[in-house]
């Protein structure tokens, strides 16, 4: 699985490295088509014909007219050199403004001498010649390159562009009326905005990628941290934790036997002898009866409640069985004990019926049918309740 998802990474990464790259490279090619559509367009406006530059300005000779006259070899060999500059970097205005009003620019005079020269002679004519053609050089970018409408580009400086001229009045070589041309916008997109747009999308889908590996990381994490926590909560972390509460249950056993068997020797030595000195007959003492209750599931801290405490068994209510010791009635020995009512909720809930005053050996699962003391656990009577310590709770399994 994690070969295969770093395979998928390295996949996505490609594909959009070689989108990006192929972004940049139409991206330099839609802005010098847009160059070689303003040099068409010139051509129109000084010449007074119709090239059709919509269709493909790059295929028409613009070089033909441009040689009619040297100003205008100037004014084209100006626009030409624009074509050296990166579509990338243009520090503050977009290509459209750059191509239909920068260039025209006082302010730009000496960086553009020649197409500044040029929009002077334009603009002198009434006609509105120049503001057509700014429209229209505006409109095709936005028409045809859109992703480049809004996008950056630079310019070099003034004297690494264009060769200075000195400002003189551009001559008019319009050979016909102008025909004016109408534009309309188109709703298309280009090839090249479509290129940029899948670009995008794996980008987005290799970062969406990245944080569903690193939030599924993250939630295994936790997982593992939860089922820790459990098995420590259940008694399940320190098998040898478990081995010495057992041994503690079992010498406290034997201790108490001892006890008893001390305290019975007494009894018989205290009987055998009377103050006269004769040995009395020894009347048999009654037998004694191992008083038994049954009690309901135990409180949160392991604890039972004497008033819950009945001298028969009640089903569905149920949960354990006390044995009390008949030498000390504060203490008792208890096991699980219930019916099938009693055995499902306990099955169902743990946390409620078992683990407080139980140790499991194994975990309680939808398939268990009955729940089996492998060792009696020990309560002491205090007060009103019953109190079980931890490490004198029952062991019990699931089978």
């Amino acid at each position: 699985m994690k070969k295969n998802t770093r395979h998928l990474i390295a996949a996505l990464l490609t594909v959009g490295f070689c989108a990006t790259a192929g972004a940049q490279e139409n991206r330099q090619a839609a802005y010098e088509k847009s160059i070689d559509f303003v040099k068409c367009k010139c051509i129109e406006v000084i010449y007074g014909i119709n090239l059709t530059c919509e269709e493909d300005p790059a295929a028409i000779r613009v070089e033909q007219y441009a040689a009619r006259h040297p100003r205008t070899g100037s004014l084209i060999g100006e626009l030409e050199r624009l074509k050296q500059k990166s579509a990338e970097t243009w520090p503050t205005d977009s290509v459209a403004h750059l191509l239909s009003t920068a260039i025209f620019d006082e302010a730009n005079r000496s960086t553009y001498p020649q197409s500044y020269n040029f929009s002077v002679n334009r603009g002198r004519h009434t006609d509105g010649t120049l503001a057509n053609l700014q429209t229209a050089i505006v409109s095709y970018v936005e028409r045809h390159v859109p992703t480049l409408a809004d996008a950056p580009i630079q310019t070099a400086a003034a004297d690494s562009i264009v060769e200075v001229v000195p400002p003189a009045a551009f001559p008019t070589e319009r050979t016909a009326p102008h025909e004016e041309q109408t534009v309309t916008a188109s709703s298309t997109d280009s090839f090249f905005s479509f290129q940029v747009n899948i670009g995008h999308v794996l980008l987005a889908a290799f970062a969406i990628l990245v944080a569903w590996l690193l939030v599924n990381r993250t939630r295994r994490e936790y997982e593992e941290q939860l089922r820790d926590l459990q098995f420590r909560l259940d008694g399940k972390a320190d098998a040898s934790q478990l081995d010495k509460v057992e041994a503690e249950i079992r010498h406290f056993n034997e201790k108490l036997a001892a006890a008893r068997k001390k305290r019975l020797a007494e009894q018989k030595a205290r009987a055998s002898t009377r103050p006269d000195g004769n040995t009395p007959t020894v009347a048999a003492s009654p037998l004694r009866v191992e008083k038994i209750l049954y009690l309901p599931a135990p409180n949160a801290d392991g604890s039972f409640r004497v008033a819950d405490e009945s001298t028969q068994f009640r089903p569905a209510v149920s949960i354990y069985k006390f044995k009390i010791d008949p030498d000390n009635p504060d203490m008792a020995t208890f096991s699980f004990h219930s019916d099938n009512i009693g055995l499902q909720h306990a099955i169902g809930h743990p946390a409620t019926y078992i683990r407080p005053v139980c140790h499991e050996t194994n975990p309680a699962h939808p398939g268990a049918k009955y729940v089996a003391t492998d060792a009696p656990g020990v309560a002491l009577k205090k007060g009103d309740t019953w109190v079980v310590a931890p490490e004198q709770k029952a062991r019990i399994r699931y089978e």
